[in-house]
């Protein structure tokens, strides 16, 4: 019985585990002292999905993604996004999700740069940001 017991445990904790494949401390992500305007540290990908930590000074010009969506969550600063003509102030702890074909502009407004988990789905390639007027 023993023996069983401590096999289940065993098993539980191999099939727990196994479902971990990779665990990051965001805190522990830091961007070089010095960099362009933006700076992109990819933590993950696979075929479905790309999560990067991104970094930004300034701020993005408008621009597109015709085939991937996109999450931010808002790790550090404060920043106005213009989504679809749409403005809206974030902050540490907001999340902004936007759908693929959505034009989107991002402003910096604190003194340090805005630091958040972008992840985009399906995976992402640099060939699906298109630069809008």
């Amino acid at each position: 019985m023993k023996k069983n017991i401590l096999l289940i445990i065993a098993l539980l904790g191999f099939s727990w585990s196994a479902q971990a494949q990779f665990v990051q401390r965001l805190p522990d992500v830091n961007a070089p002292e010095l960099f362009d305007n933006v700076h992109r540290q990819k933590l993950f990908e696979d075929e479905l999905s790309s999560t990067f930590v991104i970094w930004v000074q300034d701020q993005i010009a408008p621009h597109t993604r015709e085939y991937h969506t996109e999450q931010a969550y808002i790790l550090e600063g404060k920043a106005e996004y213009i989504i679809n003509g749409e403005k809206v102030v974030v902050k540490e702890g907001d999340v902004v999700f936007m759908p693929a074909g959505s034009v989107v502009q991002i402003t910096v407004k604190s003194r340090e740069p805005l630091k958040a988990l972008i992840t985009f789905s399906p995976k992402y390639d640099d060939l699906d940001m298109i630069f809008v007027d």
